[in-house]
């Protein structure tokens, strides 16, 4: 527009030049040179938000890889904790209406994709595109989960099923996660947020429950992401790019990649696995056992303050749960079972945090760790010798040192993970590994 401007001036001034034979006005020309240039300037912008628009769409038809690193990590502990799964043990048992509730959290995303979607709320897909990753989604997820589940044919802690491995609920909770933030995820942090919080509680809740082994809980996870993003790969190929709304740049994008590398204060949502030393001896009036843990489940929140672009204040509290049984007793392998127990621990740190920016959408970071850990009592009981044994409740000092990498989305959120070691000064568990992933807000 601002080139058919400047023409239509140089058309009405043409006759006033050629009348009275003299340059033009210094100013005037100055202005004509200043309109073009924003003029180039405007259609360079214009082209470059094309070409980013363009490459969302093409991001957002190829198949995410969500899902297969927790995949592969969820496979190794499944080898690795094989031989622990054997050892003979009773827990606690709960209702099956208490079973059942566990499906509310897990479904609860799917749900409100859909009312959300009734409701009129622009989605990232057309109606036939949504509906048909969904469908295929929960498909793959059943029919993969439920193969499993007769391949595999492991029995749960309280013994109550031979088809633990690897866990419905949680599959399900995180396929309806990945289509609510696939979905809708890029009106706000928190829809993602929320519904990755609800998958999370679902994997909480089953490892209460004593129905799953923390291994079948992060495969029943990945199964989901990785069957929700082939479908929606699969609904890409049928339907082409008609079938995805488009991808408009925001202004928020930009300030939030500026924001990223300036001033990244935020809250990260953690989500692991914590291992390492996982054995202890007890002993009891007449002799004494092996007490050792599974794997465990972890959770938490993590405030990152940042003073200057590089360094922050961070306040970490997380809890991880796993279960714990007597493996050896009086230097001989079980035969009849003890009662089992869960064993929780709680973590309370701070850590003085520098990171820096990779490129415009990585930074990497380390700290040190200093802080407190509690570490529940747990008591173990053989009916058939009247025997027992307890791991009291202790709380102690800790040190540690950790690593970080975050990742722009976008989606309006941080992605990435953490790896902390942790050295706590008490002779129960002493060495502890936590490995998690984040989901990240801005403040």
């Amino acid at each position: 527009m601002l080139i058919v401007h400047c023409a239509l001036c140089i058309v009405h001034c043409e006759p006033l030049y050629a009348q009275q034979q003299q340059p033009l006005d210094s100013t005037y020309l100055a202005t004509l040179d200043s309109l073009m240039e924003a003029e180039k300037v405007q259609q360079a912008a214009q082209f470059l938000i094309k070409r980013y628009e363009d490459l969302r769409l093409k991001e957002e038809m190829q198949f995410s890889t969500e899902g297969v690193l927790p995949l592969v990590r969820s496979v190794i502990m499944t080898f690795t904790e094989r031989s622990y799964h054997n050892v003979p043990a009773t827990f606690r048992t709960f209702s099956s209406s208490a079973h059942t509730l566990d499906y509310l959290p897990a479904a609860a995303p799917l749900a409100t994709a859909w009312v959300l979607r009734a409701a009129g709320l622009e989605s990232r897909s057309s109606l036939r595109r949504m509906a048909t990753a969904s469908a295929l989604s929960v498909a793959l997820t059943a029919g993969i989960t439920l193969g499993l589940n007769q391949a595999v044919n492991e029995q749960s802690p309280d013994r109550h099923t031979n088809h633990a491995f690897p866990s419905g609920h949680a599959a399900l909770a995180f396929a309806s996660a990945a289509i609510l933030s696939r979905e809708f995820g890029h009106h706000s942090p928190w829809i993602t947020l929320g519904s990755y919080t609800c998958a999370t509680a679902t994997q909480a809740l089953r490892l209460y429950h004593n129905r799953h082994w923390a291994n079948d809980i992060f495969l029943g996870a990945s199964v989901g992401l990785v069957s929700t993003n082939l479908a929606y790969f699969i609904s890409d190929q049928i339907y082409g790019a008609q079938g995805v709304n488009r991808i408009e740049l925001r202004r928020k994008d930009l300030l939030r990649t500026i924001r990223f590398i300036d001033n990244p204060t935020g809250l990260k949502f953690l989500s692991g696995t914590e291992v390492g030393d996982r054995t202890v001896t007890l002993a009891s009036a007449s002799d004494e056992a092996q007490i050792k843990t599974s794997a465990a489940f972890s959770a938490g929140l993590e405030l990152n303050y940042y003073l200057n672009p590089n360094f922050s204040i961070d306040a970490i509290l997380q809890a991880a749960t796993s279960t714990a049984k007597v493996t050896t007793f009086a230097g001989n392998d079980i035969t009849a079972p003890f009662t089992g127990d869960r064993l929780y621990i709680y973590h309370a740190d701070l850590a003085a945090h520098f990171s820096t920016p990779l490129s415009s959408t990585s930074r990497m970071g380390f700290r040190p760790l200093i802080g407190l850990r509690r570490t529940t009592s747990c008591q173990f009981f053989q009916r058939t010798t009247s025997t027992s044994f307890y791991l009291p409740d202790q709380t102690r000092f800790s040190l540690g040192f950790g690593i970080d990498m975050e990742l722009l989305s976008s989606r309006n959120y941080l992605l990435g993970f953490t790896a902390d070691y942790h050295h706590t000064f008490n002779a129960h568990f002493s060495n502890r590994y936590i490995l998690s992933s984040f989901w990240k807000l801005f403040f």
